[in-house]
């Protein structure tokens, strides 16, 4: 994502959603924290490597 781009709310939950729903496809749920992970990525709170780093750290 670019830094300067923001997105709405409505994007990013739609963004959530669809994730979601690939991932039930594939028989992975996605938990509440992995999602408010994400969340924050888009909403520009935290940086791809943060995400990175917070992922291999087992959240």
């Amino acid at each position: 994502m670019k830094s300067n781009e923001k997105l709405s709310p409505e994007k990013i939950q739609k963004i959530l959603d669809d994730g979601k729903a690939s991932m039930a496809i594939e028989g992975f749920e996605v938990t509440e924290k992995e999602e408010e992970l994400v969340r924050q990525y888009l909403e520009g709170a935290l940086s791809e490597e943060e995400v990175i780093k917070r992922i291999k750290g087992g959240l």
